[in-house]
């Protein structure tokens, strides 16, 4: 494949992608997580794409995929990559393309010698969907999964131990891994953009500044259950109207911000009976800003407009910080090799923000981190009608080469230790 062109290399990558889309665990609709043997089957199809591309190939503690093009001997390493579960009933691009695109740009970079290694990773557990948090395999791989996430059981029981068990991971070995990332030049993801903004600007490419940061609470609003047909409007509790008032609230400060983000998805009523008043009302909230101040300001404010509610209807109110995750920055020394290359690539460099979650935070947290993001048309995401532009991605191919020889041209005028702004740890 050395001699195929960069469109020819996209073609293949999106085809690789909508091949990995066969490994479902679901008839008719795409849906691959951890510990179920068609994400394993997927891992394997990669680790085979990877040997294609003479790519060392190994699995650490947890089983992400490892893929390493060997550059000069002692080089530091730049890592590439992204996920391969998927949400249910998904699309066939979302995460799977920012595994298989840097192994086309190990195809398009041929016989150069680089001087580092470039370490190709396919994460195995980021959505969050079968255990109720993100970034797990991500998390094990820097080091910094909480042992005690071991214990956590799917909805079938199943522990958390015992899913990487069957990716052939080892979760004592996971415990006790503690990787240094001194030699890291820094992390670059490459994902679909999840929104429409790239589209309607018409471009095929963006530059990540920053992923957003996110809080999410559960709150109970508890009143008092009561006959429809017999209890006075005065005299009700109404956990459901709390509830509503509460969600409007949400809505109204949200329309008020253009960087905010918030959003109830979730809406629990019981008796959840026609006939009854609710006594019951669960919701959940998330909340993200990719200024974290701001965030926190939001979140404060929407607790006073939920604890407003509560009391004007006699409702108690509980609540329950569920996840709070922090802003993620882009590194600006590669983001500035990413706006070069963008260039060299004849198009115009443009920088926007992520307000999903991806691995790329976890990673920002021990090396410098980037993200690059593809053009998907309508903006649609999470869904089975997702697309890719090959285009788009020979374009994004484009720009990833030009990254590449680019940090190499920076690393080989500095010779063998990289700037602190090119490798650096994070606390």
């Amino acid at each position: 494949m050395h001699d195929l062109d960069s469109r020819a290399l996209a073609r293949w990558a999106v085809e690789q992608c909508d091949r990995l889309a066969d490994y479902s665990e679901l008839d008719g609709a795409l849906y691959r997580s951890l510990g179920r043997a068609p994400l394993e089957r997927a891992a394997r199809h990669v680790e085979a794409r990877m040997r294609d591309a003479d790519l060392d190939v190994e699995r650490d503690p947890f089983g992400t995929v490892v893929g390493i093009r060997r550059g000069r001997p002692g080089g530091p390493t730049l890592y590439l990559g992204s996920h391969l579960d998927t949400v249910p009933d998904g699309g066939a691009y979302d995460g799977a393309l920012g595994v298989v695109l840097p192994i086309a740009l190990c195809h398009a970079l041929g016989d150069l010698e680089l001087p580092f290694d470039l370490a190709v990773l396919g994460f195995l557990a980021e959505e969050g969907c079968r255990y109720g948090t993100g970034c797990l395999s991500a998390r094990a791989f820097t080091g910094r999964l909480d042992p005690a996430a071991l214990a956590r059981r799917d909805a079938t029981g199943l522990p958390l131990a015992e899913a990487i068990d069957r990716h052939g991971g080892c979760p004592a070995a996971v415990v006790e891994h503690r990787p240094a990332f001194d030699d890291a030049l820094g992390y670059l993801e490459v994902h679909i953009e999840q929104a429409p903004v790239l589209d309607r600007g018409g471009r095929a490419v963006g530059i990540v500044g920053e992923i957003v940061g996110q809080s999410r609470v559960r709150l109970d609003f508890d009143g008092q259950a009561d006959h429809a047909g017999t209890t006075d409007m005065r005299d009700r509790h109404d956990a459901l109207c709390a509830a509503a008032e509460f969600v409007t609230a949400v809505e109204r400060l949200a329309r008020s911000d253009d960087e905010l983000f918030a959003t109830v998805g979730r809406l629990d009523v019981s008796p959840n009976v026609g006939n009854v008043v609710p006594g019951h009302a669960t919701v959940s909230l998330d909340v993200r800003h990719p200024c974290d101040e701001a965030r926190r300001r939001a979140l404060d404010t929407l607790l006073d407009a939920a604890r407003d509610a509560a009391e004007r209807r006699g409702v108690q109110l509980g609540c329950a910080m569920i996840g709070e995750r922090a802003a993620a920055r882009c590194d600006p020394a590669l983001v500035a090799l990413l706006e070069d290359a963008t260039r060299c690539a004849e198009r115009t460099p443009f920088r926007l923000p992520s307000r999903a979650g991806h691995d790329a935070m976890v990673m920002a947290r021990v090396m410098p981190m980037a993200m690059l993001f593809v053009r998907s048309p309508g903006g649609l995401s999470h869904h089975p009608d997702e697309q890719l532009d090959v285009d788009d991605v020979a374009v994004a191919l484009a720009v990833l080469t030009g990254f590449i020889e680019g940090l190499a041209d920076q690393h080989r005028s500095i010779g063998a230790h990289p700037t602190p702004d090119l490798a650096r740890a994070r606390p």
